[in-house]
């Protein structure tokens, strides 16, 4: 992928951000000042091997249904972003997905919901920090937390999924480095290391890199016809809407509706 390209793919990806908002420390380099230790509240040393896998049984598991459109089934990462996981369970067995729009859909980037409820946190008084991990990447189909914009209090409860193909020519160290640049820019050396698994399940299966060692990744698509699901939801007509500091025709119409959410233990069938 040529370097514009990636440079408009990172802009898309802040565009995330909500409008109401084993990666181990030895591997990096933590920039010494202040900013450098809350990099400590930021990256997840669980090291997940292998994000396409099947969960287990008995596994908790999310089933999406959307009106019209069928069930996306998705596996979970507690071992790398506990709070993400913990956060969208609690609210899917609250029933705070059920009946809210898939507002923000882009084809060949995501399909973003979630509503406006708070995060389970916010109710502690607690931070909500992004969870950022090595071992997971925005492959298509990788469940992934929305952003306000700001990497130690910015997540709340919207999610999207990916559709992306674009990861599947991506030049990956153009991604590094644009990546890099971006986040040292906010105060934080944190930057993706692609090893050729990544570059191999990218070039197969596509994605989003430009999100990498940004938006936390909690979750995965695990079954093929879920994501025809997720393809037809993101094919689906739009209009165009107020997007981050442009018109942007990303609204469904008529509206794409999340009916419900059910956490359930997966019992190797779907």
């Amino acid at each position: 992928m040529k370097f514009k390209k990636i440079f408009i793919l990172a802009f898309l990806g802040c565009c995330v951000a909500l409008t109401t908002g084993c990666w181990n420390n030895k591997n990096m380099n933590v920039p010494a000042d202040s900013a450098g230790a809350n990099l400590n509240s930021l990256v997840t040393t669980g090291v997940v091997q292998d994000q396409f896998a099947m969960p287990n049984v008995g596994d908790m598991v999310a089933k999406i249904s959307v009106e019209g459109y069928g069930d996306i089934w998705c596996r979970f990462f507690p071992e790398a972003a506990p709070k993400a996981v913990n956060n969208f369970i609690s609210l899917a067995k609250a029933g705070k997905y059920n009946g809210v729009k898939f507002h923000r859909v882009i084809k060949n980037f995501m399909i973003q919901t979630g509503g406006n409820s708070d995060s389970i946190y916010r109710e502690k008084n607690e931070p909500f920090p992004h969870e950022l991990n090595q071992s997971l990447r925005q492959f298509s189909g990788a469940l992934c937390m929305a952003s306000t914009g700001n990497f130690e209090a910015g997540q709340s409860c919207q999610f999207y999924i990916v559709t992306s193909d674009a990861g599947k020519t991506a030049d990956l160290n153009d991604v590094q480095a644009t990546t890099k640049a971006a986040n040292l820019r906010k105060g934080y050396n944190l930057y993706p290391n692609y090893t050729e698994k990544d570059k191999k399940l990218y070039s197969e299966h596509g994605g989003y890199p430009s999100g990498d060692m940004i938006y936390t990744v909690f979750g995965q698509v695990f079954d093929p016809k879920s994501m025809e699901v997720v393809k037809k939801i993101s094919e689906c007509k739009i209009k165009e809407q107020m997007g981050f500091m442009q018109r942007e025709a990303s609204t469904p119409d008529p509206d794409v509706i999340l009916k419900e959410v059910t956490i359930q233990a997966y019992n190797g069938e779907v």
